[in-house]
């Protein structure tokens, strides 16, 4: 990395996500406690950095941010020993001590933090306004809101250059990327050598069966649409705005389960938009003490992927976000990590998120 690569007022944030991921394999406390030791450091911290970025809180947020504070200052004394010769006694290092404090007195630190004046060539922008300012440009945001909403519904109904279609006619999820109409044996020929496409008309009806709730036969003939691309809208666990994910069929790219097809097919003149996926719902067991040790210390959610053969199908509406997942070298070869911390949503739906084994799909 060269210097002046990054002029953006995050990019220390950013590579204080990744760089624990990067270098738990080498930093291990068999190899360097020292190293480990700062590992948990920065997992804490980070924690406590997004806590501290949330553009809304709740007592629920609050009272979580100062619990980990707690475990942030024990794990500082257990590192300090390590590097005696470090003077911790600076800003930066005091200042999150009263964040909470500062977060119920004065609202949410992008409020008043200096990440505003950080932004390269951006201008800083200090507004006072009063009470019917405010109101005004409350009602003024929500008219916009609902103007983008029509539209956004307006263009999800007619048809688009790219072919874009929503899911039923819902705005939570839409395709495009459309390709060539082609029947089931030629999707089932191209994917040959890969797993995962295995019998896929029989997984369709089988999905077909649950849905419409009558019994659907589907043949190697059945012709189907496929899509490159799914748009999926969903309202984010930390302050309830509309984001939006887009997502791809393709085997590096992965959701909690990975998309392996896109497409739709028409069953009594209704075309059904679904998607064939291989779940990363296995046990994730036979994992050595020290990996579990570290997943613990780390507080890594591992997932592992199912066999090929056991792919499944099911309809896009199931997509709630997408999500990114990293490979964990020190376990088996279809063991990732979540990384949690992509965005204040993900992280915020991880701490409430039971994970399920062996889904019935």
């Amino acid at each position: 990395m060269k210097a002046g690569e990054f002029a953006d007022r995050g990019k220390y944030e950013d590579i204080s996500k990744v760089i624990i991921f990067a270098s738990h394999n080498i930093l291990s406390p068999e190899i360097t406690p020292q190293g480990y030791a700062l590992l948990k450091l920065m997992q804490s911290y980070l924690e406590l950095d997004m806590f501290m970025s949330l553009k809304l809180h709740t007592e629920t947020t609050i009272a979580r941010g100062r619990e980990e504070l707690l475990i942030f200052n024990n794990l500082l004394q257990e590192y300090k020993p390590f590097n005696v010769l470090k003077n911790w006694n600076v800003p930066k290092g005091h200042t999150h001590q009263h964040a909470f404090n500062d977060i119920e007195n004065k609202g949410v630190t992008q409020n008043y933090n200096t990440k505003l004046g950080k932004k390269k060539n951006a201008p800083l922008k200090i507004l006072k306004v009063n009470e019917a300012d405010l109101i005004a440009n409350m009602i003024r945001d929500a008219l916009d809101h609902l103007d983008d909403f029509t539209e956004t519904q307006r263009n999800l109904n007619e048809p688009s250059d790219d072919h874009e279609k929503s899911s039923n006619n819902l705005l939570h999820v839409s395709l495009g990327s459309a390709l060539q109409p082609c029947s089931l044996r030629e999707i089932e020929a191209k994917h040959v050598d890969t797993s995962g496409f295995e019998q896929l008309h029989i997984k369709i009806g089988q999905r077909l069966t649950r849905i419409l709730e009558k019994n659907i036969r589907i043949s190697k003939e059945e012709r189907i649409q496929v899509y490159q691309m799914m748009r999926v809208r969903y309202e984010t666990k930390t302050n309830w705005e509309q984001q939006v994910d887009i997502l791809q069929a393709d085997k590096d790219w992965h959701i909690f389960t990975q998309l392996l097809l896109i497409f739709g097919i028409v069953v009594d003149g209704t075309e059904h938009h679904l998607a064939l996926i291989l779940p990363y719902d296995e046990p994730v067991t036979h994992r050595s003490a020290a990996l579990r040790s570290r997943d613990k210390d780390l507080r890594f959610t591992c997932v592992r992927s199912r066999h090929g053969t056991n792919s499944a199908v099911i309809s896009v509406n199931s997509v709630v976000r997408g999500a990114l997942f990293i490979q964990d070298y020190g376990g088996f070869p279809d063991d990732y990590l979540v990384f949690e911390v992509v965005d204040d949503d993900m992280w915020w739906r991880m701490k409430s998120l039971t994970l399920i084994t062996k889904a019935q799909l």
